[in-house]
């Protein structure tokens, strides 16, 4: 399995699908999930 690293999108220049994900990470979590800023694997 090859990884690729991404660079999250800011969340307060988030916009879209983007901005939801972290809006409902607050409401669920308090805070932004760690796993939601980690390394994402090729498919």
């Amino acid at each position: 399995m090859t990884i690729r690293h991404v660079v999250p999108v800011a969340r307060k220049t988030s916009t879209g699908r983007a901005a939801a994900v972290y809006t409902r990470s607050l409401a669920d979590f308090g805070q932004t999930a760690c796993m939601m800023l980690s390394p994402a694997p090729q498919r």
